[in-house]
């Protein structure tokens, strides 16, 4: 399927969650390393997270409060978070924690779903479409907006045109 490779390079996601219930999406252009007709598309190879807040700390949580977040990696907008099972998910985490109210950070973090990712196949995660979507939602607990930053290990790959079609149509 695949004749010709990039050497891999970086991407960099950020998204704020806030800390409100509300699921929040930006798009990330990826058009520059993708071109179906050109027979270009988007190989991950790997993908790291990291949960914070606005300085790049733990996100603070409500003395004696629970708090949750869940975030996605989509080629597809989406107006909530999806499941898994979604055709559109590229990779998805989230977590659960609780402040034990002794004025100190005394967090039990739990239900973590989330990576390093590590794309095993020879072509990692191929992705034809030239966006990709990071959302997702805080809860109330938290005292503080929450973000989920992303690094993606990538590269291009060059495939014939029918089996890029087919991926990006897949993707939806």
């Amino acid at each position: 399927m695949a004749a010709k490779r990039t050497s891999t390079f970086f991407l960099r996601f950020n998204q704020n969650l806030q800390d409100d219930n509300t699921f929040y999406q930006g798009e990330n252009d990826i058009g520059a390393y993708v071109n179906v007709l050109d027979k270009a598309v988007l190989s991950i190879k790997s993908i790291q997270v990291s949960v914070s807040d606005s300085t790049g700390r733990m996100p603070n949580i409500t003395s004696g409060e629970g708090a949750a977040f869940s975030w996605q990696l989509t080629t597809q907008s989406q107006t909530d978070v999806v499941l898994l099972s979604d055709n559109s998910v590229v990779a998805s985490g989230g977590g659960s924690a609780e402040e034990k109210g002794t004025g100190q950070i005394a967090v039990n973090w739990s239900d973590w779903d989330i990576g390093p990712s590590h794309f095993t196949t020879d072509l990692g995660y191929m992705v034809a479409t030239e966006s990709l979507y990071l959302g997702g939602s805080a809860s109330t607990g938290f005292a503080e907006d929450v973000y989920v930053s992303l690094l993606l290990e990538c590269q291009v790959v060059t495939m014939d045109v029918q089996d890029g079609v087919a991926l990006a149509l897949s993707q939806q």
